[in-house]
C-alpha cells in the first residue's frame, strides 16, 4: 500500500504552480435519478450528470500573479483552462474551472489566508504520469 503525504501536493493554474498553497480539495458527485416504475418493490436509481467542485487555501498575497489571476477570473467570469491538482509529483486531477469565490481570512494571531472556491466545467480527468 502506498502512502501519500499532503506536503507533496501542488496546484498548477495557467501552466505555473500556485505558490503558498496550504490545502486543496475536490468534490466529485453524480446526480441520482429515480427510475422506479409501477410493480417495483424497491426504488431503482440510476446516475445522471457528474459534477465537480472544490477549493484551495493559500497564504494570501494579492501581489502574487497567481492569486491575482484567481480574483481576476472571478471578476471576469472566465474559465481557468487545464487546472491541475497534484496529489504527488506523478498523480493529479485535471480540468477547467470557474472561480466562484475568493474569501480572505485575516486572523489576529495567524497568517492571512484566502479560500478560493471553484466549480468544474466539463470533464475532470485523473492522470498518473510515469
Amino acid at each position: 500500500m502506498s502512502i501519500y503525504k499532503g506536503k507533496d501536493g501542488q496546484v498548477i493554474l495557467d501552466t505555473a504552480a500556485v505558490i503558498q498553497i496550504r490545502a486543496w480539495n475536490l468534490d466529485v458527485t453524480s446526480a441520482i435519478l429515480d427510475a422506479t416504475s409501477l410493480g417495483d418493490n424497491y426504488k431503482v436509481k440510476v446516475t445522471s450528470f457528474t459534477d465537480w467542485k472544490g477549493s484551495l487555501e493559500a497564504i494570501w498575497d494579492p501581489e502574487n500573479t497567481d492569486h491575482a489571476a484567481c480574483f481576476q477570473a472571478l471578476e471576469d467570469g472566465t474559465a481557468i483552462v487545464d487546472a491541475q491538482f497534484f496529489v504527488d509529483s506523478t498523480h493529479y486531477y485535471e480540468g477547467d474551472i470557474l472561480v466562484v469565490g475568493v474569501a480572505p481570512k485575516v486572523p489576529v494571531a495567524d497568517l492571512i489566508t484566502a479560500t478560493i472556491t471553484f466549480e468544474g466545467t466539463g470533464p475532470l480527468t485523473y492522470n498518473a504520469s510515469p
